[in-house]
């Protein structure tokens, strides 16, 4: 089982400080050349003063070529570093929500490099951590004394733990054969004097959290962020903030929750500022070595907010905190980065880390096209449709002028659709598109099925209730649209590009060449004859209502 990795992926875990990939056990391992771990200093920062040891976590074997680069390739772990690993996976499981699991086919070894491809930002820097503290941590295979901007460290070629005596411990692969993984280099690796992360969801309630969804324009989104509380001890951190950037989303104000893994609610210990323009000031004091402040004045966002954490930092340092609020999706495509900003102290001097994630919505639309069955290259004006959303059990109201969806009362007060109508006022006249003749769009749904209800038949069609198609939506999280046809289903035709075309009758005459059930109207024709029922309409206001009337 060989399991390939993209350079995407490795730009990302590298973004981490973190350089991970995914394995097969499958093959023999060759014997081990020899290769370099390049660790560079941040900008503006050096390694004087700190202290590297440098641990073999696993072999590499099966490296697959393409080109210049490597295109896949797998690790294994010794007895020892499995036993080492499995200790750091077992104890990160005890400690942490999101338990990380050992695929089928893979050892505890490979299990850590895959998280990769399966692991969140909170697994991958959890494992890393875990590793570096763990009692069965073998003996060092280098241990290195920082000085300057950069550190090379040779060792035989594998995948590495490097714990680092004034920062966080990173994991690390060296070039294989001297070369790369597609293009992304391997080997090199940025040391921060102090480490965070950030992990941010959204999703319709706290059960269906995620880094993307589809979500309906309008709609009331839950959303978190997760992250550990600085240790705002002596040498420690000395600011932190939090700060949410949206896009397309509003925050809705008053719904920001604090709780800690056990529980415990924080929200009091966070001062929040929510009003769009609005200064937070930092600390004028902390300052990096040449003399630049560390804590600058950040200024609330648009919809978002900016949280001053100093004080549940001061109460409950070292602890998982989540952070939960709603917010309103306001166009198709939203998205939201929170970014977390901590100044740690760095000798007398401070050094400002920062760790963002962001999640994202979109949602999509489709056209549906009005047509006569009798004549299917004509375009009908005129005709009304309002929509249901089955998995929430509401109908749904629309505000033209915001392109946002709401939930109606009933479907007495949905908002009707008109084909033809482009301006959305309810008519179809002389101001609107002519080019978009017996044509509606319905745009900014999220995932999800939808119900719809024909309402209104258009001019010179047939308005009995037997006679009014309906049909369902169906809408994927990657914005697949699928059709099916209700009531009347052969009326309503799937154009398999997101599209619909839906047809009217002109006679119940026609009803029994629509196929299905109403091949057998005659026979309902009659029932209805001799129970003495009719079919009446009744046009009030513009508006058609159907029923059944007693001769």
């Amino acid at each position: 089982m060989q399991h390939h990795i993209s350079r995407t992926m490795l730009a990302a875990a590298c973004a981490g400080t973190a350089l991970l990939y995914g394995f097969s056990l499958a093959g023999t391992a060759a014997a081990a050349d020899q290769a370099t771990l390049t660790l560079n200093a941040a900008q503006g920062s050096t390694l004087a003063g700190h202290t590297f040891g440098v641990y073999r976590i696993g072999g590499y074997h099966d490296a697959v070529s393409s080109g210049e680069a490597i295109a896949s390739f797998g690790v294994r772990g010794t007895t020892a570093s499995n036993a080492w690993a499995q200790d750091a996976i077992d104890n990160y499981n005890q400690a942490e929500a999101e338990d990380i699991d050992i695929p089928l086919g893979y050892d505890a070894a490979g299990a850590v490099a895959s998280l990769a491809d399966t692991g969140s930002a909170m697994q991958i820097r959890g494992i890393a951590k875990a590793l570096a503290e763990s009692s069965r941590r073998p003996a060092a295979a280098k241990t290195v004394t920082g000085s300057g901007i950069q550190a090379v460290v040779t060792v035989e070629e594998g995948y590495y733990l490097v714990v680092d005596s004034q920062g966080a411990p990173m994991l690390i692969g060296t070039k294989i054969d001297g070369r790369s993984l597609n293009g992304t280099e391997l080997g090199v690796a940025t040391v921060k004097s102090k480490s965070i992360t950030v992990d941010k969801r959204i999703g319709a309630d706290t059960s269906s959290l995620k880094d993307h969804g589809s979500y309906t324009v309008g709609s009331v989104v839950t959303q978190t962020i997760t992250t550990s509380v600085p240790n705002g001890k002596l040498g420690g951190a000395l600011a932190w903030k939090i700060t949410d950037t949206p896009s397309g989303l509003v925050y809705v104000k008053g719904t920001l929750d604090a709780e800690l893994r056990d529980g415990t609610n924080v929200t009091d210990l966070l001062d929040v500022y929510d009003s769009a323009g609005v200064a937070v000031p930092g600390d004028e004091s902390l300052k990096d070595a040449s003399g630049a402040r560390t804590d600058p004045d950040l200024t609330v966002p648009e919809g978002g907010f900016v949280i001053d954490a100093k004080r549940l930092m001061a109460a409950h340092p070292n602890r998982q905190v989540t952070l939960t609020y709603q917010a309103r999706i306001t166009t198709v495509k939203a998205s939201n980065v929170a970014a977390v900003t901590t100044v740690f102290a760095d000798g007398t001097d401070s050094t400002p880390v920062r760790d963002e994630d962001e999640s994202t919505s979109t949602a999509y639309g489709f056209d549906l096209d009005k047509t006569s069955f009798d004549d299917p290259s004509l375009k009908v004006n005129g005709a009304g449709f309002k929509i249901f959303d089955q998995d929430r059990g509401q109908w749904l109201s629309y505000a033209p002028s915001t392109g946002q969806w709401s939930d109606a009362r009933d479907q007495a007060s949905a908002t009707e659709f008109v084909t033809g109508d482009t301006t959305h006022d309810g008519t179809v006249d002389s101001r609107d598109d002519a080019a978009k003749a017996g044509n509606l769009r319905f745009d900014g749904l999220g995932a999800g099925t939808y119900l719809i209800q024909e309402t209104t038949a258009p001019e010179g069609y047939s308005s009995y209730d037997i006679a009014i198609p309906s049909l369902t939506v169906t809408i994927t999280e990657n914005g697949a649209v699928t059709f099916e046809g209700k009531d009347l289903p052969d009326l309503s035709v799937d154009d398999g590009d997101g599209s619909v075309t839906v047809a009217n009758i002109a006679s119940l005459t026609d009803l029994p060449q629509t196929g299905g059930a109403w091949s057998a109207l005659p026979w309902i024709l009659a029932a209805l004859a001799v129970g003495g029922i009719g079919l009446a309409v009744v046009k009030t206001g513009g508006i058609i209502r159907r029923g059944y009337t007693r001769r």
